[in-house]
Parts: C-alpha cells; sequence; structure tokens
C-alpha cells in the first residue's frame, strides 16, 4: 500500500518539480510540499521615450504529494499560476495556468540508475477562456539519473510538451553535486541550474539560473510564447526546520513576447517589442531537507 515516504530510509530522491507553466526539472537537496511565490520584474528605468517598459507580474502555488512504493516513489503534483504582462503605454495580458504532474520515480536493482517518467497536463489560457481541448496542453519527460558516486549524480533525458506554437522537444542534463559539506550544484539545464551555499544553521545563499518557454491561448488559433530567462541571487532563511522564506533578486535575459497563430501546421508570429528588467521574488516553502534528513 503507497503511503508518504519516510525520508530518512528513502534517502536522496531525485525529485521532479513542475511549475509556473512551465517546465522546470530540479535534482535537488529538498522537497517542497508546498510553495508560495510572489515575482515582480521592472525595467530600471520605465519612463522610456516610446512608452514600452515592460512590467511582468507573477504569482504561483504548488502542492507535491511524494508517495513510496516499494523502492520507487510516486509524486503528485498540482500548481495554479498568474502571469500579468504590462506595457504601461496601452497593452496589458493576463494569463493564468493550472498543472497536474504525476511522475513515477524507479529505483532500479543497480542502485546507480534511477530513471524518471513524468506526465504533465495543464490548461494555459487568458482568463476569460473557459477550460477546454482548445486550451489543453499534455507533455512528460524522461530522465535517467547515473550515480557517479555517493555524492555526484548525472542526469541526462528528453522533454516534450504540445505548446500552442507546435511539439516543443528539449533534449536534458544535469547534475546533483554535493561539493563539500556547506556547497551543493543541482540542476537540469536548459531548465535551470542552482548554486547553494550553507551560511549558517539558518540561512542559505546562492545563484540560481531559470529558463522559462511556454505558451499560453488567446482566442481561437491565435496564442502567446513566452521565452524567458532569469539570472538571480538567492537567500533562503529557516524560521523553522521546514518552514522557510526565500528572497531572490537579479535581472532577466533575452526575454521575448511573442504573439502568433497556428493554423494548419502552420506558425506565424508577430512582433510585440519586450524589455529585459529587474526581477524580485519572496516565496515561502515547507520544505524536508533530504541532506539533513539522510544524516540524522
Amino acid at each position: 500500500m503507497a503511503q508518504i515516504f519516510k525520508l530518512k530510509k528513502f534517502g536522496l530522491l531525485i525529485f521532479i518539480v513542475l511549475r509556473a507553466g512551465s517546465f522546470t526539472s530540479e535534482a535537488q537537496p529538498y522537497v517542497d510540499l508546498l510553495n508560495i511565490q510572489g515575482q515582480l520584474s521592472k525595467p530600471i528605468d520605465d519612463r522610456s521615450k516610446d512608452n514600452t517598459g515592460t512590467h511582468t507580474y507573477f504569482f504561483s502555488s504548488d502542492l507535491s504529494l511524494p508517495l513510496k512504493i516499494r523502492k520507487d516513489v510516486l509524486a503528485i503534483g498540482a500548481s495554479y499560476s498568474i502571469l500579468k504582462y504590462r506595457q504601461w503605454a496601452d497593452r496589458e495580458i493576463d494569463m493564468n495556468s493550472l498543472l497536474l504532474s504525476f511522475a513515477w520515480i524507479k529505483q532500479w536493482k543497480n542502485d546507480k540508475l534511477k530513471t524518471s517518467f513524468v506526465l504533465i497536463g495543464r490548461t494555459n489560457a487568458y482568463p476569460k477562456n473557459s477550460i477546454s481541448s482548445n486550451n489543453l496542453q499534455v507533455g512528460g519527460a524522461i530522465l535517467q539519473t547515473i550515480k557517479k558516486r555517493q555524492n555526484l549524480k548525472y542526469k541526462f533525458g528528453i522533454y516534450y510538451n504540445s505548446e500552442f506554437f507546435g511539439p516543443f522537444i528539449l533534449p536534458l542534463a544535469g547534475i546533483d553535486w554535493n561539493i563539500n559539506e556547506r556547497l551543493n550544484l543541482f540542476g537540469v539545464l536548459p531548465g535551470s541550474m542552482n548554486l547553494e551555499y550553507k551560511l549558517g544553521k539558518y540561512i542559505n545563499v546562492g545563484l540560481a539560473f531559470r529558463s522559462i518557454t511556454n505558451s499560453y491561448r488567446g482566442t481561437d488559433d491565435s496564442f502567446i510564447r513566452i521565452n524567458d530567462n532569469h539570472l538571480k541571487a538567492l537567500a533562503d532563511i529557516y524560521l523553522a526546520k521546514k518552514h522557510v522564506f526565500t528572497i531572490e533578486a537579479g535581472h532577466s535575459i533575452l526575454r521575448k513576447y511573442k504573439p502568433g497563430t497556428r493554423i494548419s501546421g502552420e506558425t506565424r508570429y508577430n512582433d510585440l517589442h519586450v524589455n529585459d528588467g529587474y526581477l524580485i521574488k519572496v516565496a515561502y516553502a515547507f520544505r524536508i531537507r533530504l541532506d539533513q534528513e539522510k544524516q540524522d
């Protein structure tokens, strides 16, 4: 019978985090059972002469439930997110995403090999759109983990999603490296990479890279494609053993928002000028540190 897994017995879990209407695959030394976050992005000078300063506001709430089944794990995830885009002259776009994911994490008899099979279903659309097959996306991923040694694991895989601009396929390559007792490097590219340093008992600091590719349904065959990259510094403050407050600050890189249409398998884009901008994010998480549980 499936039960919520006991981390002390299970050890380090390779967990798939699916959030924010975009795919981020992270091999990480913790599991967030609950994560609530808000992020603001604005250009440094939003008083541009052409009134094209880009402002974005992002909010998401994520739930994760990992269940142990013998040596394997079934991870069920759900999230809801809101992305608001503003160009303060005359353009406003609101986008919502509702996501449900299932990840089967298979531990093979050879304890150096572990495979994650992920199924993702979500609806991405403007708020006025009702949930329908027209704004439904289905995707998934396979991620193979190879344990080189106890503190070093490599990851390889592939990701697919039925984006509104067409089939979207990405190769995946990642690492989970406990460099020393204070320093961790983990993530799966091109989605994310994280460098974490344990500054003290209650504070971790680090650097994070995020790459987002996503699309939201407008009316009929129209959509908007989101390409965004974030480079941020962060601090995790542990208010208690499992309660974490996070603050991040950084900048977007090569941001592109591209309205378009896809008709009879042909995708066409329109021009939309957007600015890169600084980023401020705050978050709360109910977090299980797998590395600490393993040591206890």
